[in-house]
């Protein structure tokens, strides 16, 4: 997934700079477009295009924790040992989803082992550290955790 997240970056970046370089030479050179109407048709497609980009690049990271988790969850379903773990530190990553929170916790699976657990939470009941969280963790590596529903 970190494949595709670069690439999502360097080709926002390849269109951002090629549509800055365009705009700018078509701003400087009206009669270009005067003369190639075709071109002016394609200016919709082409913002849509980058639009899409630019967002697939800024959303990247929550997408690939989504997708990440989903694995996760299943999986720890399956395998998993529930217990209770306790939050050691809380940290907001800057994103916010539908006005709540996306965080990273450490948790305290047992003494000497923690888990980091990327979650979006409600605005109004945003973890602690020392709160009790119910966890499903990974016997066989219990850094491999997440939050039980």
């Amino acid at each position: 997934m970190e494949k595709l997240q670069k690439l999502a970056v360097t080709l926002s970046i390849v269109l951002a700079v090629g549509g800055g370089a365009f705009a700018l030479f078509a701003s400087t050179n009206p009669s270009f477009l005067m003369n190639n109407p075709g071109i002016t048709g394609l200016m919709p497609a082409f913002f849509i295009v980058l639009m899409t980009v630019i967002m697939l690049a800024a959303f990247s990271p929550l997408i690939k924790t989504a997708i990440d988790n989903a694995g996760k969850k299943k999986r720890l379903m399956q395998i998993g040992v529930k217990g209770t773990g306790t939050i050691v530190a809380v940290q907001d990553t800057g994103i916010t989803v539908n006005n709540n929170p996306f965080i990273k916790m450490e948790v305290e699976i047992k003494p000497g082992v923690h888990a980091i657990i990327s979650m979006t939470v409600s605005r109004v009941g945003i973890p602690r550290p020392g709160d009790q969280v119910g966890i499903i963790y990974d016997p066989s590596k219990p850094s491999d955790a997440i939050i039980a529903s």
